[in-house]
């Protein structure tokens, strides 16, 4: 991508729109995509949750010492309260620092709220909200025509071929093939 291109390092953490994903799930994706250190060792011993944000701060400022990071979070309308509050508490830590973030959600759902106390910060570099419009029928089915993988999920979701576990690993996966090619 056009940031992995300017030597941005870029760690992409997706929301999982079913029940049953674990606290921090995007952060877990991102973190181990940025290779800011393994989610299990950055929360084992922490005695609070503050403790947790601490170290994941750490370990980001550190990563972004080699070369500025992009962390992205997709689908943020389906995240789990702990992953709202560490992106709360990430950006008040590390913006302006170099490392920067960007946000999804669908507008009919989730964390408005978020977003616009994110998009709004203080200082107009801090942070800026962009309102997009969705894609029609048309246009996804034409995005999934063109897009292989989106294609081979969808059919394994649809014939049922995938347990929710493995809809997971395969979703790890592919974020970390993604994050190679970026």
């Amino acid at each position: 991508g056009v940031a992995a291109g300017r030597g941005c390092a870029v760690g992409w953490g997706r929301c999982r729109e079913t029940a049953g994903a674990p606290p921090f799930w995007p952060w877990k994706l991102a973190l181990t995509v940025l290779g800011a250190g393994s989610w299990e060792r950055l929360v084992s011993g922490a005695e609070s949750r503050f403790a947790v944000f601490e170290r994941v701060t750490e370990a980001l400022r550190r990563r972004a010492e080699g070369a500025p990071l992009l962390v992205v979070l997709d689908d943020v309308h389906a995240a789990d309260e702990a992953s709202l509050d560490l992106l709360r508490f990430l950006v008040a830590q590390l913006l302006p620092a170099r490392a920067g973030f960007v946000v999804t959600a669908r507008d009919s759902a989730g964390p408005g709220e978020l977003l616009s106390e994110l998009g709004g910060r203080g200082r107009a570099r801090d942070g800026v909200r962009i309102d997009l419009g969705g894609l029609s029928r048309e246009e996804v089915e034409t995005w999934r025509k063109r897009d292989p993988v989106a294609r081979v999920r969808q059919y394994l979701i649809e014939n049922r071929l995938l347990t929710e576990a493995e809809e997971d690993a395969l979703d790890e996966a592919v974020v970390k093939i993604l994050a190679e090619a970026v």
